[in-house]
């Protein structure tokens, strides 16, 4: 993946760059662990980014979700035990999920949007992350999200 920093994902990048960018992104998520590094979390947030630019919002989030599914089970899960999450996936994961949350917002679908709030509020409340940037940030999205 350290090939594709060589080939900018911009908006005059035309279909070629995107294309290419989408491949790579759907070839790396099933296979590479999700360390540290976070480098498909990068790749996915580069490509929901330039999605957003574009308003293709189904895109966005079919990348977004099969993200989080893989890296942020959590966030999917019902139970409120079930679940885990890689320390270092939390805040990526988190911003992956309000990018998420703004796309169902364009597309006018406030119940799907609601519904991404709050699965991001449980699931920092499950992490026992009642303090800091994290939690703050998910109720903050939560509380802003009700007063529209």
């Amino acid at each position: 993946m350290q090939g594709l920093a060589t080939f900018p994902l911009t908006e005059d990048g035309g279909v070629e760059s995107e294309s290419m960018y989408r491949v790579a992104f759907l070839f790396v998520i099933p296979i590479v662990p999700l360390g540290a590094d976070c480098a498909p979390i990068t790749l996915s947030k580069m490509l929901v980014s330039h999605y957003i630019k574009q308003k293709k919002w189904q895109e966005a989030i079919y990348i977004s979700k099969l993200t989080l599914r893989r890296a942020w089970d959590i966030l999917w899960s019902e139970s409120l035990h079930d679940g885990t999450i890689k320390e270092t996936l939390l805040q990526k994961s988190a911003e992956l999920t309000e990018s998420l949350a703004e796309c169902y917002i364009k597309q006018n679908q406030p119940e799907k949007a609601e519904g991404v709030y709050v699965k991001l509020f449980r699931a920092m409340l499950r992490l026992r992350r009642v303090e800091g940037d994290p939690f703050d940030k998910a109720k903050s999205l939560l509380t802003e999200f009700y007063k529209k």
